[in-house]
C-alpha cells in the first residue's frame, strides 16, 4: 500500500565512489609514507657526525610501500655511529631525527582525503 510519499536521494553513486577512493586512499599511505621518509632522512643528516660527509650523504628512504617506510644509510658504519660502540659514543642522529619531525605527513594526507569526501 503505498501513501504516495516518495524519497529520491541524488549524488548517491558520486557519494559511494567517494567514499570508496577515500577508503583505498587511506589502505595505501605511500604517498604520506614517502614524505615521512624524506623528512626523517634529512633531519638524520643534518645530525649525523660528519667526519668525511660519506654517512650523511647516504641517508634515505631505503624502502618505501603502502605500509610503511624504511630509513637508513648505505654506510657500513652507519650503526656503530647510531647506536655507539665500546668506543665509539652513540649520536642517535637517525631516532633522534623522528622527535624532530617539524609536520605530520600523516595527519596531512589524511587531512586531504577527508577534504575530497568533504568537497564530494
Amino acid at each position: 500500500m503505498s501513501d504516495g510519499v516518495r524519497v529520491e536521494v541524488k549524488g548517491a553513486q558520486e557519494l559511494g565512489r567517494t567514499l570508496n577512493d577515500a577508503a583505498d586512499s587511506l589502505l595505501d599511505m605511500t604517498p604520506a609514507n614517502t614524505a615521512a621518509g624524506l623528512q626523517v632522512a634529512r633531519s638524520a643528516a643534518a645530525r649525523a657526525p660528519r667526519r668525511t660527509g660519506r654517512l650523511r650523504g647516504s641517508l634515505r628512504p631505503l624502502r618505501i610501500d603502502r605500509a610503511g617506510v624504511q630509513v637508513g644509510s648505505s654506510a657500513p658504519y652507519a650503526a656503530y655511529q647510531e647506536y655507539g660502540t665500546r668506543h665509539v659514543r652513540a649520536h642517535y642522529f637517525l631516532t633522534g631525527a623522528l622527535s624532530e619531525l617539524t609536520t605530520d605527513p600523516y595527519a596531512d594526507y589524511v587531512d586531504k582525503t577527508l577534504q575530497k569526501v568533504r568537497g564530494a
